[in-house]
């Protein structure tokens, strides 16, 4: 889950969409604007850093907008 060490990692050569790699670069790295990050520089704590995408009541984390998250369901599925 957590890399050891800082280097390249291989897999981004497969992703062909300028655009998608850098959006995944950009999530492995927690630059975006997602409530779990942005909560926690503006004072909000961590329950209460809500999914404004979904109804399903849980934090807008990384893990949920690229694995659970309704809203990105056929973006998943494509």
């Amino acid at each position: 889950m957590f890399k050891n060490v800082f280097s390249y990692d291989m897999y981004l050569d497969f992703i062909n969409n300028d655009k998608r790699r850098k959006t995944l670069t950009r999530f492995r790295l927690s630059l975006h604007s997602l409530s779990i990050e942005t909560g926690r520089y503006n004072g909000i704590t961590r329950k209460e850093r809500k999914c404004a995408l979904c109804t399903q009541n849980v934090c807008e984390s990384e893990y949920h907008i690229l694995l659970g998250c309704p809203l990105y369901k056929k973006l998943r599925n494509k």
